[in-house]
């Protein structure tokens, strides 16, 4: 009975905002099945009502009898009362249930007129709270959640779910409450770097993020933490404090290994010992690693040193010991007329092994569409493709832009190779791309290579059946592998007849 109450009024709790009848809901869940809730909310045809059905409430009506249930209930406890939250009291459920049950198809707002639910959570605050706080979210109503959160102790959850419903309504005031709230009550197992909590008061409210770190801070002993006072130092950055920050960021370099939020707040408080700082991470071999130099660059382009970042990042690009992928995103976004160069002459020094050609075209073709050189652009993206027609980010690009073309291209190509590994895959691919013509044609072509194969047979039956690769659990083989790396939409393998395949990245 009492996992079927709580089914119960969950259920009712969504079904009133709604407007599906209590009665509906509740019934299955008192006796143990959910067929009547199933049949409640599962779309069907219009059907006829029976002859005693009651209206529907409308939400106006709901929100007026809820607050003066809110009010009730406040009136009759005490503001600096605060309780744990348990699941709702078994006692209060099962009378609230059985007092469902009898009234069939009453809205809640019956219920509450009646006083039967009032009785019902007259000895169980804690039930109430969260009875009163789901329905208000659930109806869309989060500042009237915020007043039920502040007068109960609810779960840390509710706290984060409120703050994003206030939020997302413009009230970032009451976000920021709610997320305090939940802070101070929770502060035992409050993780800050949760980005619905720390990292979300940081954003929208810093003078409450810092009190309220602070709090939790002294909840914790106040012992000195890298991390969090790394936090405390950016956020006093933020309210023009530096020189506050400055000694807490000493206290970190000191104690620990600064991360890169402690980099960044040490460039807004004290630019010149942060650019030696960095600089000194460049010498020897720090001048490979990526990371040290993306940091710097991200420091002259914060302090708007535009040419000096020019020099940095061409340094970089000339490097013959370096990855080009390395810091494709931010050159990409920051200097993509260096990093096409960069990009032309590698393909232009390829020897013969030409197995990173299709990688530098995909990029090559990322850094010309920035540049505004969209047939460029298309260009590459095909001579990637004709070397590899799976190549995943490839043929993601072109898919997104001319589904016609991307398909045209990878299957000249896989006719050129002529094997039913490579036939199947371009079969998957029209599949789902909702293609079924195409991707029997593209099965038919793998089992006249591999007649044996019992696999082709499976696939054709499942293009006439309308299913996509999506809907088959993928198959995964082992093997040597290949020279070079051929990738597929979707993160497939793809069996070649040779026993290879094609890995993925």
């Amino acid at each position: 009975m009492k996992i079927g109450s709580r089914v119960a009024w969950t259920a009712a709790a969504v079904g009133l905002v709604i407007g599906i009848p209590v009665g509906a809901l509740c019934a299955g869940a008192l006796r143990g099945s959910s067929a009547p809730l199933d049949d409640a909310i599962a779309p069907r045809a219009p059907r006829a009502a029976p002859a005693d059905a009651a209206p529907t409430g409308d939400p106006s009506a709901l929100r007026a009898e809820l607050d003066r249930l809110r009010d009730e209930l406040a009136a009759r406890t005490q503001e600096s009362a605060r309780v744990a939250v348990e699941p709702l009291g078994a006692r209060a459920l099962e009378a609230s249930a059985a007092h469902a049950g009898a009234v069939g198809t009453d809205e809640l707002a019956r219920l509450i007129e009646s006083g039967a639910l009032y009785a019902a959570f007259s000895a169980d605050a804690d039930g109430t709270g969260e009875f009163l706080f789901q329905t208000y979210m659930r109806a869309g109503l989060p500042q009237d959640a915020l007043r039920v959160l502040r007068a109960h102790d609810l779960p840390a959850e509710s706290s984060a779910e409120v703050a994003q419903a206030l939020l997302a309504a413009g009230d970032r005031a009451g976000a920021s409450e709610a997320l305090v709230l939940g802070l101070e009550r929770h502060a035992e197992d409050f993780d800050w770097r949760d980005p619905r909590w720390g990292p979300n008061l940081e954003r929208h409210d810093p003078a409450g993020a810092l009190a309220a770190l602070e709090r939790w801070k002294a909840r914790h002993g106040d012992e000195p933490d890298a991390r969090m006072d790394t936090r405390r130092a950016a956020l006093l950055a933020r309210l023009g404090r530096g020189e506050e920050a400055r000694g807490l960021l000493d206290w970190v370099w000191r104690n620990s290994e600064p991360n890169e939020l402690a980099w960044r707040t040490l460039g807004d408080v004290d630019p010149k010992l942060a650019e030696s700082r960095m600089l000194a991470t460049l010498a020897g071999d720090g001048v490979r690693d990526w990371e040290n130099q993306a940091r710097y660059m991200g420091f002259l382009r914060d302090q708007g040193r535009g040419e000096e970042l020019t020099r940095a990042a061409s340094a970089w690009l000339e490097r013959e010991d370096v990855d080009y992928r390395e810091g494709a995103d931010f050159l990409l976004a920051e200097r993509p007329a260096l990093y096409a160069d960069a990009l032309q002459r590698r393909l232009s020094a390829l020897s013969t092994d030409r197995s990173a050609a299709p990688d530098l075209f995909a990029q090559l073709a990322l850094a010309q569409e920035r540049l505004g050189d969209r047939a460029g652009a298309y260009e590459s993206c095909l001579r990637a493709l004709a070397d590899n027609p799976f190549h995943d980010q490839a043929a993601s690009w072109l898919m997104e832009r001319d589904p016609s073309r991307y398909f045209a291209t990878a299957e000249e190509t896989v006719r050129r190779w002529n094997d039913d590994g490579a036939w199947g895959s371009l079969g998957d691919q029209y599949l789902a791309a909702g293609r079924r013509d195409d991707a029997r044609r593209a099965f038919e072509e793998a089992r006249r290579i591999a007649p044996d194969d019992d696999e082709w047979n499976q696939r054709i039956a499942m293009a006439n059946a309308g299913l996509s690769p999506h809907n088959w659990a993928p198959q995964i083989w082992s093997s040597q592998g290949l020279p070079g790396s051929v990738f597929m939409l979707g993160g497939q393998q793809v069996k070649l007849s040779n026993g290879a395949i094609f890995k993925t990245k």
